[in-house]
Protein backbone atom coordinates (compact mmCIF):
# COMPACT_ATOMS: atom_id res chain seq x y z
CA UNK A 1 0.00 0.00 0.00
CA UNK A 2 1.06 3.61 -0.65
CA UNK A 3 0.48 6.78 1.35
CA UNK A 4 -1.10 9.93 0.01
CA UNK A 5 2.23 11.77 0.21
CA UNK A 6 2.97 11.59 -3.51
CA UNK A 7 -0.41 13.14 -4.35
CA UNK A 8 0.08 16.30 -2.26
CA UNK A 9 2.21 19.30 -3.25
CA UNK A 10 2.78 22.61 -1.51
CA UNK A 11 3.28 26.21 -2.59
CA UNK A 12 5.20 27.98 0.17
CA UNK A 13 4.86 31.76 -0.03
CA UNK A 14 7.07 34.07 2.01
CA UNK A 15 9.48 33.28 4.82
CA UNK A 16 7.09 31.52 7.21
CA UNK A 17 5.66 29.42 4.39
CA UNK A 18 9.18 28.47 3.32
CA UNK A 19 10.09 27.26 6.81
CA UNK A 20 7.20 24.79 6.81
CA UNK A 21 7.63 23.98 3.13
CA UNK A 22 11.23 22.89 3.70
CA UNK A 23 10.03 20.31 6.22
CA UNK A 24 7.49 18.96 3.74
CA UNK A 25 10.12 18.76 0.99
CA UNK A 26 12.34 16.82 3.38
CA UNK A 27 9.39 14.44 3.87
CA UNK A 28 9.23 13.76 0.11
CA UNK A 29 6.68 16.28 -1.18
CA UNK A 30 6.97 18.58 -4.17
CA UNK A 31 7.32 22.13 -2.82
CA UNK A 32 7.46 25.36 -4.82
CA UNK A 33 8.84 28.34 -2.90
CA UNK A 34 7.70 31.84 -3.94
CA UNK A 35 9.13 34.98 -2.39
CA UNK A 36 9.79 38.66 -2.99
CA UNK A 37 13.01 38.36 -0.97
CA UNK A 38 16.17 36.81 -2.44
CA UNK A 39 17.51 36.55 1.12
CA UNK A 40 14.63 34.28 2.16
CA UNK A 41 15.17 31.98 -0.82
CA UNK A 42 18.92 31.89 -0.20
CA UNK A 43 18.26 30.73 3.38
CA UNK A 44 16.51 27.57 2.18
CA UNK A 45 18.31 24.24 2.71
CA UNK A 46 20.90 23.18 0.19
CA UNK A 47 19.33 21.06 -2.52
CA UNK A 48 15.98 22.87 -2.54
CA UNK A 49 14.53 22.14 -5.97
CA UNK A 50 11.88 24.68 -6.93
CA UNK A 51 12.34 28.36 -6.13
CA UNK A 52 10.79 31.44 -7.72
CA UNK A 53 11.81 35.00 -6.95
CA UNK A 54 9.32 37.75 -7.73
CA UNK A 55 11.68 40.20 -9.40
CA UNK A 56 12.03 43.91 -8.71
CA UNK A 57 10.39 43.58 -5.30
CA UNK A 58 13.33 43.31 -2.84
CA UNK A 59 11.04 42.04 -0.11
CA UNK A 60 7.70 43.37 1.09
CA UNK A 61 8.50 44.91 4.51
CA UNK A 62 5.30 43.29 5.80
CA UNK A 63 3.29 45.50 3.47
CA UNK A 64 0.39 43.49 1.99
CA UNK A 65 -0.35 46.02 -0.73
CA UNK A 66 3.27 46.04 -1.81
CA UNK A 67 3.23 42.23 -1.99
CA UNK A 68 0.01 42.21 -4.00
CA UNK A 69 1.42 44.71 -6.48
CA UNK A 70 4.60 42.68 -6.89
CA UNK A 71 2.54 39.52 -7.49
CA UNK A 72 0.34 41.27 -10.05
CA UNK A 73 3.36 42.49 -11.99
CA UNK A 74 4.79 38.95 -12.06
CA UNK A 75 1.41 37.23 -12.43
CA UNK A 76 2.04 35.40 -15.70
CA UNK A 77 5.48 34.22 -14.58
CA UNK A 78 4.11 32.96 -11.25
CA UNK A 79 1.36 30.97 -12.91
CA UNK A 80 3.74 29.59 -15.49
CA UNK A 81 6.12 28.23 -12.86
CA UNK A 82 3.19 26.72 -10.91
CA UNK A 83 1.91 24.98 -14.05
CA UNK A 84 5.38 23.57 -14.80
CA UNK A 85 6.20 22.51 -11.24
CA UNK A 86 2.95 21.28 -9.67
CA UNK A 87 1.37 18.17 -11.17
CA UNK A 88 -0.22 16.75 -8.01
CA UNK A 89 -3.99 16.77 -7.58
CA UNK A 90 -3.92 18.06 -3.99
CA UNK A 91 -2.19 21.42 -3.51
CA UNK A 92 -1.81 23.39 -0.30
CA UNK A 93 -0.54 26.93 -0.06
CA UNK A 94 1.47 27.74 3.09
CA UNK A 95 1.92 31.29 4.37
CA UNK A 96 1.84 33.54 7.40
CA UNK A 97 -1.36 35.55 7.86
CA UNK A 98 0.57 38.37 9.51
CA UNK A 99 3.50 38.69 7.14
CA UNK A 100 3.87 40.66 3.93
CA UNK A 101 4.47 38.50 0.86
CA UNK A 102 2.51 35.47 2.04
CA UNK A 103 -0.32 37.41 3.65
CA UNK A 104 -0.73 39.77 0.72
CA UNK A 105 -0.27 37.54 -2.31
CA UNK A 106 -1.57 34.16 -1.11
CA UNK A 107 -5.34 34.78 -0.83
CA UNK A 108 -5.36 36.29 -4.32
CA UNK A 109 -3.34 33.38 -5.70
CA UNK A 110 -5.48 30.81 -3.87
CA UNK A 111 -8.61 32.33 -5.37
CA UNK A 112 -7.10 32.16 -8.83
CA UNK A 113 -5.90 28.55 -8.51
CA UNK A 114 -9.26 27.26 -7.27
CA UNK A 115 -10.81 28.79 -10.39
CA UNK A 116 -8.04 27.73 -12.76
CA UNK A 117 -7.94 24.11 -11.53
CA UNK A 118 -11.51 23.23 -10.45
CA UNK A 119 -10.81 19.48 -10.46
CA UNK A 120 -7.97 19.72 -7.96
CA UNK A 121 -8.17 20.06 -4.20
CA UNK A 122 -6.53 23.39 -3.40
CA UNK A 123 -6.45 24.60 0.19
CA UNK A 124 -4.51 26.82 2.56
CA UNK A 125 -2.29 26.48 5.62
CA UNK A 126 -1.79 29.78 7.41
CA UNK A 127 -0.46 30.97 10.76
CA UNK A 128 -1.92 33.56 13.12
CA UNK A 129 0.44 35.81 15.11
CA UNK A 130 0.57 36.23 18.87
CA UNK A 131 -1.03 39.32 20.38
CA UNK A 132 2.44 40.63 21.24
CA UNK A 133 3.26 41.21 17.59
CA UNK A 134 3.20 44.69 16.06
CA UNK A 135 0.03 46.45 14.96
CA UNK A 136 0.88 45.95 11.29
CA UNK A 137 1.31 42.20 11.75
CA UNK A 138 -2.01 41.93 13.61
CA UNK A 139 -3.80 44.04 11.01
CA UNK A 140 -2.31 41.97 8.20
CA UNK A 141 -3.59 38.79 9.85
CA UNK A 142 -7.07 40.22 10.26
CA UNK A 143 -7.24 41.31 6.62
CA UNK A 144 -5.76 38.06 5.34
CA UNK A 145 -8.30 35.87 7.15
CA UNK A 146 -11.11 38.18 6.04
CA UNK A 147 -10.08 37.57 2.44
CA UNK A 148 -9.71 33.82 2.96
CA UNK A 149 -13.24 33.58 4.35
CA UNK A 150 -14.58 34.81 1.01
CA UNK A 151 -12.73 32.15 -0.99
CA UNK A 152 -14.43 28.81 -1.57
CA UNK A 153 -11.63 26.26 -1.55
CA UNK A 154 -10.55 23.00 0.02
CA UNK A 155 -10.03 22.88 3.78
CA UNK A 156 -8.09 25.71 5.42
CA UNK A 157 -5.85 24.85 8.36
CA UNK A 158 -5.24 27.86 10.61
CA UNK A 159 -2.32 27.45 12.99
CA UNK A 160 -1.81 29.75 15.96
CA UNK A 161 1.59 30.92 17.18
CA UNK A 162 0.06 31.80 20.55
CA UNK A 163 -0.28 28.07 21.27
CA UNK A 164 3.49 27.52 21.46
CA UNK A 165 6.56 29.26 22.85
CA UNK A 166 8.71 28.32 19.85
CA UNK A 167 7.46 28.99 16.32
CA UNK A 168 9.74 26.33 14.87
CA UNK A 169 8.20 23.85 17.29
CA UNK A 170 4.79 24.66 15.82
CA UNK A 171 6.11 24.05 12.29
CA UNK A 172 7.52 20.64 13.22
CA UNK A 173 4.39 19.62 15.11
CA UNK A 174 2.13 20.54 12.20
CA UNK A 175 4.19 18.76 9.56
CA UNK A 176 4.20 15.67 11.77
CA UNK A 177 0.39 15.85 12.13
CA UNK A 178 -0.29 16.34 8.43
CA UNK A 179 2.22 13.69 7.38
CA UNK A 180 0.70 11.21 9.82
CA UNK A 181 -2.73 11.91 8.38
CA UNK A 182 -1.57 11.41 4.79
CA UNK A 183 -0.05 8.04 5.76
CA UNK A 184 -3.16 6.58 7.39
CA UNK A 185 -3.87 4.41 4.34
CA UNK A 186 -0.74 2.41 5.23
CA UNK A 187 -2.52 0.92 8.24
CA UNK A 188 -4.24 -2.30 7.21
CA UNK A 189 -6.55 -3.55 9.94
CA UNK A 190 -9.18 -6.28 10.00
CA UNK A 191 -11.56 -3.96 11.86
CA UNK A 192 -11.46 -1.38 9.09
CA UNK A 193 -8.98 0.67 7.05
CA UNK A 194 -8.99 4.06 5.34
CA UNK A 195 -8.24 4.35 1.63
CA UNK A 196 -7.19 7.31 -0.55
CA UNK A 197 -10.76 8.37 -1.27
CA UNK A 198 -11.56 8.43 2.44
CA UNK A 199 -8.54 10.62 3.20
CA UNK A 200 -9.27 13.04 0.35
CA UNK A 201 -12.87 13.63 1.35
CA UNK A 202 -12.23 15.67 4.53
CA UNK A 203 -9.76 17.84 2.61
CA UNK A 204 -12.46 18.75 0.08
CA UNK A 205 -14.71 20.68 2.47
CA UNK A 206 -14.60 24.46 2.54
CA UNK A 207 -14.10 26.14 5.90
CA UNK A 208 -11.54 25.37 8.57
CA UNK A 209 -10.03 22.04 9.56
CA UNK A 210 -8.23 20.67 12.60
CA UNK A 211 -6.05 17.56 12.99
CA UNK A 212 -5.39 15.97 16.37
CA UNK A 213 -3.21 13.08 17.49
CA UNK A 214 -3.20 11.03 20.68
CA UNK A 215 -0.89 8.19 21.57
CA UNK A 216 -1.97 4.56 21.70
CA UNK A 217 -4.59 3.63 24.31
CA UNK A 218 -5.79 7.21 24.71
CA UNK A 219 -9.14 7.59 26.42
CA UNK A 220 -12.12 9.43 24.95
CA UNK A 221 -11.56 12.23 27.48
CA UNK A 222 -7.93 12.59 26.40
CA UNK A 223 -8.99 12.83 22.76
CA UNK A 224 -11.54 15.54 23.60
CA UNK A 225 -8.93 17.40 25.66
CA UNK A 226 -6.64 17.41 22.61
CA UNK A 227 -9.48 18.72 20.45
CA UNK A 228 -9.80 21.61 22.90
CA UNK A 229 -6.07 22.31 23.18
CA UNK A 230 -3.77 22.00 20.17
CA UNK A 231 -1.67 24.07 17.76
CA UNK A 232 -4.66 25.31 15.73
CA UNK A 233 -6.70 28.43 16.34
CA UNK A 234 -9.30 27.54 18.97
CA UNK A 235 -12.63 26.16 17.79
CA UNK A 236 -15.81 28.20 18.02
CA UNK A 237 -17.66 25.45 19.92
CA UNK A 238 -20.72 26.12 17.77
CA UNK A 239 -20.93 22.42 16.83
CA UNK A 240 -20.69 23.16 13.12
CA UNK A 241 -18.73 20.42 11.37
CA UNK A 242 -19.17 18.77 7.97
CA UNK A 243 -16.82 15.79 8.11
CA UNK A 244 -15.12 13.72 10.81
CA UNK A 245 -12.44 11.14 10.02
CA UNK A 246 -10.89 9.06 12.79
CA UNK A 247 -8.25 6.36 12.83
CA UNK A 248 -8.31 4.90 16.31
CA UNK A 249 -5.96 2.66 18.25
CA UNK A 250 -8.18 2.26 21.30
CA UNK A 251 -11.84 2.07 22.22
CA UNK A 252 -12.92 5.66 21.57
CA UNK A 253 -16.52 6.74 22.04
CA UNK A 254 -17.37 8.33 18.69
CA UNK A 255 -20.75 9.46 20.04
CA UNK A 256 -19.08 11.43 22.82
CA UNK A 257 -16.79 13.15 20.30
CA UNK A 258 -19.73 14.09 18.08
CA UNK A 259 -21.63 15.32 21.11
CA UNK A 260 -18.67 17.60 21.85
CA UNK A 261 -17.84 18.91 18.38
CA UNK A 262 -21.10 18.44 16.46
CA UNK A 263 -22.89 16.03 14.12
CA UNK A 264 -21.23 15.94 10.68
CA UNK A 265 -22.62 15.24 7.25
CA UNK A 266 -20.34 12.21 6.99
CA UNK A 267 -17.88 10.20 9.09
CA UNK A 268 -15.02 7.87 8.22
CA UNK A 269 -13.50 5.44 10.71
CA UNK A 270 -10.39 3.32 10.48
CA UNK A 271 -8.19 1.45 12.95
CA UNK A 272 -4.46 1.23 13.59
CA UNK A 273 -2.12 -0.06 16.26
CA UNK A 274 -0.12 3.12 16.92
CA UNK A 275 -2.19 6.22 17.72
CA UNK A 276 -5.55 7.93 17.40
CA UNK A 277 -5.83 10.53 14.65
CA UNK A 278 -8.84 12.79 14.13
CA UNK A 279 -9.52 15.13 11.22
CA UNK A 280 -12.41 17.59 11.50
CA UNK A 281 -13.35 19.73 8.50
CA UNK A 282 -16.06 22.14 7.47
CA UNK A 283 -15.55 23.98 10.76
CA UNK A 284 -16.35 27.63 11.39
CA UNK A 285 -13.62 30.25 11.24
CA UNK A 286 -12.04 31.14 14.61
CA UNK A 287 -14.11 34.28 15.17
CA UNK A 288 -13.25 34.57 18.87
CA UNK A 289 -9.55 34.50 18.10
CA UNK A 290 -10.01 37.06 15.33
CA UNK A 291 -11.99 39.24 17.74
CA UNK A 292 -9.05 39.13 20.16
CA UNK A 293 -6.77 40.33 17.37
CA UNK A 294 -9.18 43.14 16.51
CA UNK A 295 -9.43 44.20 20.14
CA UNK A 296 -5.64 44.26 20.45
CA UNK A 297 -5.40 46.48 17.36
CA UNK A 298 -7.94 48.86 18.94
CA UNK A 299 -5.95 48.82 22.18
CA UNK A 300 -2.73 49.71 20.35
CA UNK A 301 -4.49 52.49 18.44
CA UNK A 302 -5.91 53.93 21.66
CA UNK A 303 -2.48 53.85 23.31
CA UNK A 304 -0.84 55.55 20.34
CA UNK A 305 -3.51 58.24 20.29
CA UNK A 306 -3.09 58.81 24.02
CA UNK A 307 0.65 59.30 23.58
CA UNK A 308 0.06 61.81 20.79
CA UNK A 309 -2.33 63.77 22.99
CA UNK A 310 0.21 63.83 25.83
CA UNK A 311 2.90 65.26 23.58
CA UNK A 312 3.53 68.89 24.64
CA UNK A 313 2.55 71.57 22.15
CA UNK A 314 4.85 74.47 21.39
CA UNK A 315 3.44 77.98 21.45
CA UNK A 316 4.65 79.13 18.09
CA UNK A 317 3.83 82.80 18.74
CA UNK A 318 6.21 82.88 21.69
CA UNK A 319 9.16 81.75 19.62
CA UNK A 320 11.05 84.33 17.64
CA UNK A 321 11.55 83.20 14.14
CA UNK A 322 15.12 82.78 13.02
CA UNK A 323 16.28 85.34 10.50
CA UNK A 324 15.97 84.10 6.97
CA UNK A 325 19.24 82.99 5.58
CA UNK A 326 20.50 84.74 2.52
CA UNK A 327 20.33 82.30 -0.34
CA UNK A 328 23.42 81.92 -2.45
CA UNK A 329 23.13 82.72 -6.09
CA UNK A 330 23.25 79.52 -8.17
CA UNK A 331 26.44 79.13 -10.14
CA UNK A 332 26.28 78.15 -13.76
CA UNK A 333 28.15 75.23 -15.21
CA UNK A 334 30.35 77.55 -17.27
CA UNK A 335 31.21 79.69 -14.25
CA UNK A 336 31.93 76.57 -12.20
CA UNK A 337 34.25 75.14 -14.82
CA UNK A 338 35.91 78.53 -15.33
CA UNK A 339 36.62 78.74 -11.62
CA UNK A 340 38.09 75.29 -11.15
CA UNK A 341 39.63 74.44 -14.50
CA UNK A 342 43.16 75.70 -15.22
CA UNK A 343 43.38 78.42 -17.84
CA UNK A 344 45.85 78.10 -20.64
CA UNK A 345 48.43 80.86 -20.85
CA UNK A 346 49.29 82.54 -24.14
CA UNK A 347 52.94 83.12 -25.05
Amino acid sequence: MNSLVKEVAFIAVGQAGSNIGALFEEAGHTVLYISTSPVDLKALPEGTKHKFLIKNAEGSARDRDRAKQAAVEAWDDINEVIAKTIEEQIVYMIFSAGGGTGSGASPMLLHHLTSEYPNRLIGAITILPTLTESRRVLFNASECIRELKDIESSAKLILDNSKVTDKMQLNTAFVDLFSTYLSLSLHANKHGALDFADLKEPLSYDGCAVITKNQRQATTKEVIDTINSNIFASLENDKIVECILTSVSSNIDAGAIESHIGSPDITFTGFNDKETICFFSGLSYPEKRLKEIGEQIDKIDASRQEQREKKPTIELAAIKASPEKKRKKPISKDDLFARYMKKKTVD
